[in-house]
């Protein structure tokens, strides 16, 4: 496929080994029309090939593990010319988040739409879809995965179109961009139903979701080795009973109270994170749920949240697999099967973006039992 491939302004530094592109950017290399910004960059190098078909699906890996300035970026193009073009990559933004995000341009006026991510995160999947002079983006964190970002239709997208890779840092700034896996497939973007198909007829099959990632088990949270573990923390971020004052026992009382001083205290519904100390886990998330107070003081937001934060912040510090347990449902007296039902949407809907194993460790079987039939039911609903 390379063979086929052209430089628009070709980089100083680029190298292709084993069926990978390595493209050193250069500062100051950017692309963007007029939009918000009021100014005009056309300078970053694209790696481009004609394809004058009208179906199509174009796949990229993009690795940026070298990335560490603002805006840095790697990711997939289309480009027609300096006012009408659309890429899409994750652009770095600070050690905390990146932008999963697209620019669509039409006629010189670029269009952005961005999502935050981890930035621990280092490697996205592409894949661009046409349909004549339509365009749907995805991305995938696995290759097998795949998620929509955007689609678009580009007022010079019909007949022969330039399609790659781009690579650029906006700011002084280089850094190196690896491609891989390019590849160029049948379009996998069926027609809408009030469209004519195009032949010969696709069909992609439904596969049903079954969340393997997620594990319900009866046991002690506290000797599980995974990269972290949830403490059920109060504001206070202070040693309590039950599964807290486990976590404070096994880690080591002294150490972990000196470490949650230091930071001070945790608002409903957000973590912090600590070191594991003397726990099997590298590290302990203190995520503070509600107190039940009849479900009319925004508990079940709060409780999500508390959830989605502690994940979140997981990822954020390079965490694979997190322990919970159940949130709030101890002496805070949440309702258990809606505690559950929470617990597991939250992660649920976490996963399909993020790839984490995640475990809900239980202290007897009976409350295993209760979270894997709502588990099955919450899958069953997810596949209908």
């Amino acid at each position: 496929m390379m063979d086929n491939m052209k430089w628009i302004r070709k980089p100083d530094r680029v190298t292709v080994e084993n069926g990978k592109i390595y493209l050193v950017t250069q500062p100051h290399t950017d692309l963007w029309q007029n939009t918000y910004y009021h100014f005009c960059n056309d300078n970053a190098p694209l790696f481009l090939m004609d394809c004058d078909q009208p179906y199509f699906s174009f796949t990229v890996k993009t690795d940026f593990s070298d990335s560490h300035h603002r805006f840095d970026q790697c990711g997939i193009a289309i480009y027609q010319d300096s006012r009408n073009w659309l890429k899409a990559s994750c652009e770095y933004e600070n050690k905390s988040f990146s932008n999963l995000g697209s620019v669509v341009t039409n006629n010189g006026y670029s269009d952005w739409a961005v999502n935050e991510i981890p930035s621990t995160i280092r490697s996205v999947w592409y894949r661009l879809s046409r349909r004549e002079d339509d365009y749907r983006i995805e991305y995938s964190f696995d290759g097998n995965q795949y998620h929509m970002m955007r689609i678009a239709h580009l007022s010079q997208g019909k007949g022969t179109v330039h399609v790659g890779i781009y690579a650029c840092s906006p700011e002084d700034s280089s850094f190196t961009a690896v491609f891989s896996d390019l590849s160029m497939d049948e379009c996998v973007w069926q027609a809408h139903v009030s469209q004519q198909m195009d032949e010969p007829q696709l069909i992609i099959s439904h596969e049903p979701v079954d969340y393997p990632n997620i594990r319900i088990i009866t046991a002690d949270i506290t000797d599980l080795k995974v990269d972290a573990i949830v403490n059920a923390a109060n504001n206070g971020l202070k040693e309590g009973g039950g599964v807290c004052g486990a976590i404070f026992q096994k880690a080591g009382a002294a150490k972990l109270r000196k470490a949650c001083d230091q930071i001070g205290g945790c608002p409903t519904g957000e973590a912090v994170i600590t070191e594991g100390f003397g726990l099997k886990a590298a590290n302990i998330i203190h995520a503070v749920g509600p107190v039940w107070q009849g479900g009319s003081h925004n508990e079940e937001r709060l409780l999500a949240s508390a959830y989605y934060n502690a994940l979140d912040l997981g990822m954020i510090n390079g965490c694979t697999s997190i322990a919970f347990p159940l949130i709030s449902a101890g002496i805070y007296g949440y309702p258990k099967q809606q505690a559950w039902k929470i617990a597991l949407q939250t992660c649920m809907d976490f996963i399909d973006d993020f790839p984490i194993d995640i475990t809900f460790a239980v202290l007897d079987e009976k409350m295993q039992a209760m979270g894997e039939q709502i588990f099955t039911s919450l899958k069953r609903e997810r596949n209908l």
